[in-house]
């Protein structure tokens, strides 16, 4: 789950939008594996 983690840490300065992003990422990621 590196990916995730490394996206999770470009999105950090975006606030609570990156929440969204964030949960949706984690999703498809969850679900692609």
């Amino acid at each position: 789950h590196g990916l995730i983690d490394q996206a999770h840490a470009l999105l950090e300065p975006y606030g609570e939008q990156a929440d969204l992003l964030k949960a949706a990422a984690t999703f498809v990621a969850t679900r692609s594996s």
